[in-house]
């Protein structure tokens, strides 16, 4: 009775009533787990009774979670409220602990949620009071996929494109569409990448979509589906001359291909043809050609480009000279369209043809063509690319150089006219001709040397000479010369013995013959003119007496054809002897 004060563990109870002598009521104070002695002071002292008491920890309880979900990723911030949560030890979501918790007060905890499986989850809060749980308090749900990015960004229509997704949360992707058409082998390398393998598709802007489990996400005109690009595509480099064929490989899917040359169109063409012959280049230039395919999608963009080109056409109508320059062999043709240049080829007989010249003209002069030589030409057109077949052939030569240093002999002979000349290099023989004569009067072999005898005596004729070559032709006639055959000299020259006035010289007649000259020499000394008789006699009186002489004749005659008329002598006579006794 009396009691003054009541403590548990050394604190003062409340609401302390002292019942009676034997018993007290009172209320603990908080304290500590753990047996604790109770007190009571009165005016007559303290009693305590140890491990009278004993502080237990209450037990947590939990009323709710705030958010009530977030995704299995983890990483939701939650606020768990409840009772007793003071001194938590662990916070857990499905049984794995969360983390970052902190314990705000007895009646609330923040913590942030570990990865989960999906589905709804208890939250489970431990104190040393014991373990409160509230079932299903926290759902894990699969995050929304999202697409940040897709490369490449075109391929054909055909498919079979391989592509990579970039984004998020792609773990667990169940389809990948293109379109809206599945696409093929889906792989998923990690949470923010896919690979796959585009299906076949229309020409256009498509969109991409990725489904997982937490929903679909999708890209628009992510992906452009493009008309197939001709493969292949090759140029004839100067195969025709009709024109430049242009082929490709055939497009899966295509309604025909466009032919485009150096950025122009210039032809277009059906699904079944794979090659196009243009017949419009222009012979010997190098062109650009590409290819487009057409669809029902509309034209692909352009192939690569091969250049070609189309042949110039041989020239034609050559020709060769024969024999009309003995300075070269001149070599002319019919032009060829696109030609910028020529070759001109020489071969001899069945020999090997070699280029010898160029031209940009239509005609070219062999200068090193050797006279008398027969060769075959054949001509080659050149462009700004490519070299022409070569032409037909035609066969020409250079003529010989006349003859020169042509003489004709002036009455050296009575029984012909000596034609002589310079020989001329190739020749195979030479025709001599006279001044009256339309034909050779004679032809020689490889010589140089012609006896006229078929010339009338006394005649002035004039000769040229022509050198031959084979059966080829022969060379211009060389600069004339004039000469003579002479007529025969007096016969029978006789002198006397037997006159002791003179001594008398006699002869024959010379037919044509204007007149005589009459030659003497005594002594072995040279003859001398003595007289210039019309007779066919002539009396020597101006011999000394007891002198002998040895006497000559010729005749002069008015050479025929000869302008203005001249005078020419017969050769001499042969000689006689004469004494005046």
């Amino acid at each position: 009775t009396g009691a003054s004060s009541v403590t548990v563990g050394g604190v003062a109870a409340t609401s302390v009533v002292v019942v009676n002598a034997t018993s007290i009521t009172a209320v603990t104070p908080a304290g500590s787990a753990g047996a604790k002695s109770v007190a009571v002071t009165t005016a007559g002292g303290t009693a305590s009774l140890p491990n009278a008491f004993t502080f237990v920890v209450p037990a947590p309880t939990i009323s709710g979670v705030s958010p009530t979900s977030g995704t299995t990723l983890g990483g939701t911030a939650i606020t768990i409220t409840g009772t007793n949560l003071t001194g938590a030890s662990s916070v857990t979501v499905g049984g794995v602990a969360a983390t970052s918790v902190n314990v705000v007060s007895s009646t609330s905890i923040t913590a942030v949620t570990p990865a989960g499986s999906a589905g709804a989850k208890s939250v489970a809060v431990t104190t040393a009071g014991g373990t409160a749980s509230l079932q299903n308090a926290f759902t894990f749900v699969v995050p929304a996929p999202t697409i940040s990015g897709v490369s490449p960004t075109s391929g054909t229509t055909l498919g079979g494109t391989a592509i990579t997704i970039t984004g998020t949360n792609l773990t667990g992707a169940s389809s990948v569409t293109v379109g809206g058409v599945a696409a093929t082998s889906v792989v998923v390398v990690n949470a923010s990448s896919i690979t796959a393998v585009i299906p076949a598709g229309s020409a256009g802007a498509k969109s991409v979509a990725v489904t997982t489990a937490g929903g679909t996400a999708s890209l628009p005109n992510a992906f452009t589906f493009v008309v197939p690009v001709p493969t292949g595509v090759a140029a004839s480099d100067g195969t025709l001359t009709t024109g430049v064929t242009v082929t490709w490989s055939a497009v899966t899917g295509g309604t025909g291909y466009k032919i485009f040359r150096s950025e122009t169109e210039i032809a277009t063409v059906g699904v079944s043809s794979l090659l196009f012959n243009d017949t419009t280049a222009i012979p010997g230039i190098l062109y650009d050609y590409f290819v487009k395919t057409n669809s029902a999608a509309g034209t692909s963009a352009p192939s690569l480009s091969n250049s070609g080109y189309r042949n110039l056409s041989a020239p034609t109508g050559v020709a060769a000279s024969d024999g009309t320059s003995p300075l070269h062999v001149s070599v002319t043709w019919v032009a060829s369209i696109g030609a910028t240049g020529y070759q001109v080829w020489r071969a001899n007989g069945t020999g090997v043809a070699a280029q010898i010249g160029t031209s940009t003209a239509t005609s070219f002069n062999d200068v090193g063509a050797l006279p008398g030589v027969a060769y075959t030409y054949t001509v080659k057109a050149t462009g700004a690319v490519g070299v022409s077949a070569a032409s037909a052939g035609n066969t020409g030569f250079r003529a010989l150089s006349e003859p020169t240093g042509v003489a004709a002999s002036d009455g050296t002979s009575a029984t012909s006219v000596i034609v002589t000349w310079t020989a001329v290099p190739g020749a195979t023989a030479y025709k001599i001709f006279r001044s009256e004569s339309v034909s050779a009067i004679g032809t020689v072999g490889a010589v140089t040397t012609f006896n006229d005898t078929s010339a009338t005596v006394g005649v002035l004729y004039t000769y040229t000479v022509t050198a031959v070559y084979g059966t080829l032709g022969m060379s211009a006639a060389s600069s004339g010369d004039t000469g003579y055959r002479n007529r025969p000299a007096p016969a029978n020259v006789n002198a006397t013995d037997t006159d002791t006035t003179k001594v008398r010289i006699t002869w024959s007649a010379v037919t044509g013959a204007t007149g005589y000259e009459v030659f003497r020499s005594i002594g072995g000394a040279p003859a001398t003119l003595i007289a210039s008789p019309t007779a066919l006699l002539f009396d020597d009186t101006a011999i000394a007496r007891g002198t002998t002489a040895v006497y000559s004749v010729r005749a002069k005659f008015v050479l025929t054809g000869s302008s203005p008329a001249t005078t020419v002598t017969t050769l001499m006579s042969v000689t006689n002897s004469g004494t005046r006794p």
